[in-house]
């Protein structure tokens, strides 16, 4: 065959490999995401908090990907390790943010008290983490290598997103949705 038609072979190789592999992304990040809640479930013996936890962990994920697909880009290789690589900082975060409130003997019963301080001993610590990830991931705003520069956008968006998820979105709902949560105790006294 000619070289314009083993071009064309290889374009449609290509096509279906990058499904499957999409694919295969894909569904290792339902499996870890399974998997962080089975963990936070036995670690904090709360199926609410590990219910909870999976809200920051998925949400920077899925709106990184839902303006993915909404703009017509579509996960791509790279931006699709990209929010595989990002979800695993999230969880970090997380983890984090549940550490503390658990040594301040928050799991069980969420207080504001508990709450806060938890907060004001994790916050300076997220925050300087993902501000050396997104400032270490800006040289590849520069790359002339697109699924570099893909790579780096979204990882440093869902950094930005697992942040505030964290100590914004997961804090919200602990303090509403957790166990013994004090939002919840508020709104029904008289």
């Amino acid at each position: 065959p000619s070289g314009r038609a083993r071009s064309g072979e290889a374009a449609v190789m290509s096509a279906k490999v990058a499904g499957v592999v999409l694919g295969e992304i894909n569904r290792s990040l339902l499996i870890a995401l399974a998997g962080v809640a089975l963990l936070i479930l036995a670690w904090l013996r709360s199926p609410r908090i590990a219910l909870l936890s999976l809200v920051p962990n998925m949400l920077p994920v899925t709106l990184i990907g839902a303006a993915l697909m909404l703009t017509g880009r579509g996960i791509e290789f790279s931006n699709g390790l990209a929010l595989t690589v990002a979800f695993g900082v999230a969880v970090d975060d997380t983890l984090h943010v549940l550490n503390r409130l658990k040594l301040s003997g928050g799991v069980d019963h969420v207080s504001r008290a508990r709450l806060k301080t938890a907060l004001r001993e994790v916050a300076p610590a997220l925050v300087t983490t993902s501000t050396v990830l997104i400032l270490g991931m800006g040289g590849t705003l520069f790359a002339e290598n697109k699924g570099v520069s893909d790579f780096g956008k979204i990882a440093m968006s869902v950094y930005l997103l697992a942040l505030f998820a964290d100590l914004v979105v997961l804090p919200a709902l602990l303090a509403r949705f957790g166990p013994g949560a004090y939002l919840r105790r508020e709104r029904k006294r008289p």
